[in-house]
């Protein structure tokens, strides 16, 4: 079937849900459709995935087309025979089966990421380098709009004018309300395409032309290393894109399943700063780190994690 334009939908429109649900018991391979409307639009929710789950799912469509065991991954279209999403998850109260509240991911997405995959072989993760929080509730009165805590130096935000306490109202004419919707709306922005962005500060409207780039992570160089790791040299802007403290260091990328490193308190995220007293800035530290760790020899590794300074120490007291 067709691909549909999931921005174009409409609260109330026919939504239909095609897949094969306990087809594995109906001993059939033939698919089923369920019929319902489309409830809403720009969900934020949690999937019911056991204690613990802190995973969120942004800007899904809502359809109280039934969606049973089985039929995640079919399509939702519409009236039409569009393909306007792919079914994900129910809420189903406990009981396993639907309760008309279904969830599906739109197709702008799916398209934006099936057009990285084939292009590109990855998924390019846009980025602004705003950080936002939604401000609290007061008087009992919704919040509007998110709240700009942080701007990346060097980041699309910084060079398009935005400036931390900036109150983010609305993206493309569309308002906003949370900053999981803000997320949400990103997910489904290519790299490179202009967004208009509505801005409040200090009681003046404005609007503001925002170009995400790609991830600066994904444009940093890797080093290998013989001991499993994959390292990136940290610059300010990437420091500032994790949250690290330090704007130098070399960054944990990856790890291999066998690397020395994972019998360690360090891991994938963290930035190596020094060994003993030298510092670790550049790539030429990098054979610094890989002679030494490879000798044998005691050293103490300074390390950052999650914010605090850690020192890991090899045969030797700390």
């Amino acid at each position: 079937p067709p691909l549909g334009d999931s921005d174009d939908l409409l609260i109330g429109e026919w939504a239909i849900a095609i897949g094969n649900p306990f087809g594995y018991l109906l001993a059939d391979r033939n698919p089923s459709v369920t019929v319902g409307v489309i409830s809403a639009l720009g969900r934020d929710v949690r999937p019911e995935s056991g204690a613990g789950q802190q995973q969120v799912w942004s800007n899904m469509i809502q359809t109280d087309a039934a969606i049973n065991p089985g039929n995640s991954g079919g399509p939702l279209v519409n009236a039409r025979g569009e393909v306007i999403g792919v079914n994900a998850f129910i809420f189903s109260g406990g009981g396993g089966g639907s309760i008309g509240l279904g969830f599906a991911i739109p197709i702008d997405r799916l398209k934006r990421v099936l057009g990285d995959i084939v292009e590109f072989g990855e998924i390019r993760r846009p980025w602004t380098g705003i950080h936002v929080t939604t401000p609290p509730v007061r008087n009992g009165v919704p919040p509007r709009g998110v709240r700009v805590v942080r701007v990346d130096p060097g980041s699309p935000a910084e060079r398009a004018g935005f400036q931390p306490g900036d109150l983010i109202v609305a993206t493309n004419g569309r308002p906003l309300r949370t900053s999981l919707e803000w997320e949400g709306r990103l997910l489904d922005l290519p790299s490179g395409e202009a967004v208009d962005v509505e801005v409040e500060r200090e009681g003046r409207s404005f609007r503001l032309e925002l170009i995400p780039a790609d991830d600066p992570l994904r444009r940093a160089s890797r080093i290998s290393t013989p001991f499993g790791a994959e390292l990136v040299v940290v610059t300010p802007t990437i420091a500032s894109h994790l949250g690290l403290r330090s704007p130098t260091g070399l960054l944990v990328a990856e790890l291999s399943l066998d690397s020395p490193l994972r019998r360690t308190p360090i891991g994938v995220g963290d930035a190596l700063l020094a060994l003993g007293d030298h510092r670790l800035d550049t790539a030429d530290d990098v054979e610094v780190l890989i002679e030494t760790l490879g000798s044998g020899r005691p050293f103490v590794l300074y390390f950052e994690h999650e914010g605090a300074v850690r020192r890991y120490c090899y045969r030797m007291l700390c």
